[in-house]
C-alpha cells in the first residue's frame, strides 16, 4: 500500500517536500517513507526504510527533521572548471 502524506515544509528555503509512505503488508517486510525535494532542476530523494511498522514510527521524527533541514541545492561547479 502506498499513501501520500502531508507535504513537509522546508524550513531553510521556500518549498515543500512531497512525502509518501509504503507498507508491504507483511509482518517483517518493507516499511518506508520517501521524501521528494525538487530543487535546481533536480529531484532529491530521501528514503527511510524499516523492517516493521513500529521501527518506522520510532524513526519518523528524525527522518522528518532531516528532510526539513534541507537548505538548497549543492553547487556542482568547482573553481577549477571555470
Amino acid at each position: 500500500m502506498v499513501r501520500a502524506e502531508q507535504p513537509l515544509a522546508l524550513l531553510r528555503m521556500s518549498g515543500k517536500a512531497e512525502v509518501f509512505t509504503y507498507e508491504s503488508g507483511g509482518a517483517h517486510n518493507a516499511f518506508e517513507q520517501t521524501a521528494y525535494i525538487g530543487d535546481a532542476g533536480r529531484v532529491w530523494i530521501i528514503t527511510l526504510s524499516a523492517k516493521n511498522a513500529d521501527a518506522l514510527a520510532r524513526s519518523l521524527p528524525a527522518f522528518r527533521e532531516l528532510v526539513q533541514s534541507y537548505g538548497g541545492s549543492i553547487l556542482m561547479d568547482s573553481p577549477s572548471s571555470k
